[in-house]
């Protein structure tokens, strides 16, 4: 989902959309991102209805390039961060229990903003399967269907310029091309999941400007302490000093949980792409990869369900 403010409580992410109005944004971000693929393909004259045909054996494959995703979705969305942070707080200290503290935590702040940005609690079950469909369906066709294919099929018109086509290397013109398919496809993978590193790069470079305007609260405050009398100095002065501590122990904290949170989110994000594109060039049919996002979309939105169901009974 996207959004355009910043939440000083939020993070991970800008500030996402009323809960109500999810519903209604998932729709028309899904018919804009289709309506882009038509008009684009009419234009570049790329054929979508060729690239996504039914095919039992293709939509198989992408159940199962899905199956271990889906495993990975389960260990980031159903145990409870929250939980574990806080065992991990109230455990002696030792290494186990600054492992625990800051996966848990890591895990938290990514439950947090899976569950800010999904579609539970903004519809029905089978509304909400509908919505996914329709925005996976848009996804295939604008991502896979036409940047994909016209990428390709422009890098590909490049190589036969520069004689390195069919007509001069033989049977080694389509392995050539094949694998620019598969650079390229690799190439929008990483680009896309870089954006979970800008979010990191912006929440650590806000919390050290809040440790830094801390910093300089306390250096002030000591500046004054010059006008009390020599013992209350000396009290003061070592409060401020502990003061400081904490809150620079605090953003380091903070930094190291906001980066964590983020590999996990841009790990999964990263992988899931790659499920996609990879099932798309495997097969040459988008329903693969349809079905891939598909079946990780409904997956991960029913574990956030359970894991939110789980969650509500313990407390």
């Amino acid at each position: 989902m996207n959004a355009h403010s910043k939440s000083p409580g939020s993070p991970l992410q800008p500030t996402p959309v009323a809960e109500e109005d999810r519903a209604l944004q998932s729709l028309v971000e899904s018919g804009i991102r289709g309506s882009l693929a038509c008009l684009f393909a009419y234009a570049l004259n790329v054929n979508l209805l060729e690239a996504f045909h039914f095919d039992a054996a293709d939509a198989a494959l992408g159940l199962e390039v899905a199956a271990p995703l889906v495993l990975l979705d389960a260990l980031l969305l159903l145990p409870d961060g929250a939980r574990m942070a806080s065992a991990g707080s109230a455990s002696p200290d030792g290494p186990a229990s600054a492992v625990l503290r800051v996966v848990g935590s890591a895990l938290s702040l990514a439950q947090e903003e899976r569950a800010r940005f999904g579609l539970v609690g903004a519809a029905p079950p089978a509304q909400r399967a509908a919505l996914l469909a329709a925005s996976q369906l848009s996804e295939e066709l604008l991502s896979r269907g036409v940047i994909l294919g016209f990428a390709a099929l422009w890098a590909s018109n490049r190589l036969s310029e520069a004689g390195l086509g069919e007509e001069t290397l033989g049977a080694g013109g389509p392995l050539l091309s094949e694998a620019l398919r598969w650079a390229i496809a690799a190439v929008i993978v990483v680009a896309t999941g870089m954006r979970y590193s800008h979010h990191a790069s912006d929440e650590v470079t806000a919390i050290q400007a809040r440790r830094r305007a801390a910093e300089a609260e306390a250096a002030s405050r000591a500046s004054l302490l010059r006008y009390q009398p020599l013992l209350d100095q000396e009290q003061h002065r070592a409060a401020l000093a502990r003061e400081a501590a904490t809150a620079s122990d605090a953003g380091r904290a903070g930094e190291a949980l906001a980066l964590g949170a983020h590999l996990l989110l841009g790990g999964r994000f990263m992988l899931c792409a790659a499920a996609a594109y990879g099932a798309y060039l495997w097969t040459d049919n988008l329903l693969a990869s349809f079905t891939t996002g598909l079946a990780l979309q409904l997956a991960s939105s029913s574990l956030t369900s359970a894991a939110a169901g789980l969650r509500g009974t313990q407390e």
